[in-house]
């Protein structure tokens, strides 16, 4: 029988998250956006997901039908090919967790970021 002990002595392995804080306000269009996948949709053509990318100035979004599973870099040549080509780069990114997040708090995180 395995020892059990040490995985139930030990502690949380996760660190403590900070407080919420506003994201800051931004002073113009596409300066700040905020990034966020749709999940578990059914499939039309060959898209079962949505990634939406929203503007925190004009609340102005791009929604672009993707698959899952997804990885870091289509995520990254979608945002160039459909957002960036018409906006720029803006001086921040957040990717909003929706899984994580509305379990948290809510749609009470869209407007915040953690703070470690």
């Amino acid at each position: 029988m395995p020892d059990l002990s040490t995985s139930q002595d030990r502690k949380d392995q996760v660190p403590a998250h900070g407080l919420l804080e506003p994201l800051p306000i931004p002073s113009q269009a596409w300066e700040i956006v905020t990034m966020d996948f749709v999940e578990g949709l059914p499939q039309y053509d060959r898209f079962n997901a949505i990634l939406v990318v929203v503007d925190k100035f004009t609340k102005y979004e791009h929604i672009i039908p993707t698959h899952h599973p997804f990885t870091t870099l289509q995520t990254t040549h979608i945002y160039m090919n459909q957002v960036y080509k018409l906006h720029g780069l803006p001086k921040a990114i957040y990717l909003i967790e929706i899984g994580y997040s509305q379990v948290l708090c809510g749609s009470s995180c869209l407007g915040y970021r953690i703070l470690s």
